[in-house]
């Protein structure tokens, strides 16, 4: 039990068993990329074999051409570096309305063993560039604070409102006043974001408030409406359910779950 608890095996993970003469000699079990468990049949011991990981550090400088996705997977970044960097310019990049020409530097480490990449350590720093501004962004923990990213100015990349419910997906509507509506064909207000995402992907709220409704609202379907303080209040519309519990009146924190796509 103090190396390996045998009800934590995941059924897909891999094993290999090794025979003398017919007899098991050695049990194999893949627990997960890193490490494997070794059970010698002959001793009834048990050991777990890690191997040797290194944290490399590496860079690379996108501008968009196609898409951030395509760009940044051609360019040799790992896509958790993109859900990364989406995750910290949430309050400051609206990853839904990026452009061509658009220019992410990143410096980040990746923990590696021999060929094989284990996955994104941390991102060190990065700068977004768009038409001649630059938004830079270092990693600085600073013992007793929850911020982690900060400008190079020294200010914190949190900000009031997040860009976006939800994550890095694509926009089918956007804000404006002279929308088609796809139904009527009229010329139509449209005062709203619309985001494409599959069913049951998890929405949250943009800020910090108290949930004033939580309810069907017609043509908006189930409709939460969130006020976050004496100017601005959020409504999130023609979500397929609401979080669990989830009522009118309970304060709700920036970026918790509070419905579904």
């Amino acid at each position: 039990k103090k190396v390996f608890d045998v009800t934590t095996i995941r059924v897909g993970n891999q094993y290999k068993a090794y025979y003398e003469n017919d007899v098991l000699k050695y049990f194999v079990y893949k627990k997960d990329k890193i490490s494997d468990i070794l059970f010698d049949c002959t001793t009834l011991k048990t050991y777990e074999l890690k191997k040797e990981v290194t944290k490399v550090e590496k860079y690379v400088d996108v501008t968009i051409k196609s898409s951030l996705w395509a760009d940044m997977v051609k360019a040799g970044a790992s896509p958790e570096v993109i859900m990364k960097l989406s995750e910290i310019y949430a309050w400051t990049v609206d990853f839904f309305g990026l452009q061509k020409n658009d220019r992410f530097r990143v410096l980040y480490t990746e923990k590696v063993s021999g060929e094989e990449s284990f996955g994104l350590e941390a991102i060190k720093y990065a700068i977004f560039s768009r038409r001649g501004k630059d938004i830079g962004m270092v990693m600085f923990k600073s013992k007793g604070q929850a911020n982690v990213w900060w400008t190079d100015k020294g200010e914190s990349m949190r900000k009031a409102f997040l860009k976006a419910p939800l994550k890095f997906t694509r926009i089918s509507s956007g804000f404006t006043y002279a929308r088609k509506h796809p139904v009527t064909g009229k010329i139509r207000p449209h005062t709203a974001v619309d985001y494409a995402a599959p069913m049951g992907t998890p929405v949250m709220t943009i800020g910090d408030g108290v949930v004033l409704s939580c309810k069907y609202e017609g043509a908006g379907g189930n409709t939460i409406r969130i006020k976050h303080n004496s100017t601005y209040t959020t409504a999130y519309l023609h979500l397929s359910k609401y979080a669990k519990g989830l009522k009118a009146g309970d304060r709700v924190r920036q970026g918790e779950v509070i419905g579904y796509v």
